[in-house]
């Protein structure tokens, strides 16, 4: 707010005072040797202004600033990080985070943000080759052995002919199917 009316002419809206536009909000302007400009109230002291409350001065008061990114301004806390949570397990990727007065998750450390089992604190599974608690590694240990709920896990798949080079499950009996193919093409 100006300390005092003084040096300050009363305005009309939408017009002009000299090189200077008017807005509707201002009612009057004061002359000075600075850039009047917007300022906003930082009721909760974290920073951010509140858009609804708003001041055309040279600098501003106590208490005010130059930005109305404040969607909370009784509550310092807001607007927070939130990161993304796909995958609805309460954690989400540490880079894809936002900055909002709400979000999914205000927890980061997703390692697979798809798969619901795979997050921080999730129980490790060792030596399955898969991080489930995203602590960057996958200890040693019995994959087959039991898990939390007393059943073992399911068995792996098994691909192609042993050699770790197919993508496609293949039942015994088409092993079975091949190789009589092969020994009919021999005796022939």
């Amino acid at each position: 707010s100006y300390d005092s009316n003084e040096n300050c002419v009363v305005i009309q809206p939408n017009s002009r005072w000299g090189d200077v536009p008017c807005w509707l909000e201002q009612a009057s302007l004061c002359e000075a040797e600075c850039a009047v400009r917007r300022w906003f109230v930082d009721g909760d002291g974290d920073g951010l202004g509140d858009p609804e409350q708003q001041v055309w001065a040279c600098s501003p008061d106590e208490g005010w600033v130059a930005n109305n990114a404040d969607c909370d301004d009784t509550d310092a806390t807001l607007p927070d990080l939130f990161y993304v949570d796909r995958d609805g397990d309460g954690f989400g990727v540490t880079g894809d985070a936002v900055v909002a007065c709400a979000g999914p998750s205000r927890r980061a450390g997703d390692c697979d943000d798809e798969n619901e089992q795979i997050h921080p604190g999730a129980e490790e599974i060792g030596g399955d080759g898969v991080d489930q608690d995203c602590d960057g590694e996958d200890p040693g240990g019995d994959p087959t052995s039991a898990t939390s709920d007393g059943h073992p896990p399911p068995p792996k798949p098994r691909y192609g002919f042993g050699l770790g080079c197919s993508s496609a499950p293949v039942a015994s009996w088409g092993l079975l199917w091949i190789g009589l193919c092969a020994r009919r093409r021999r005796s022939a």
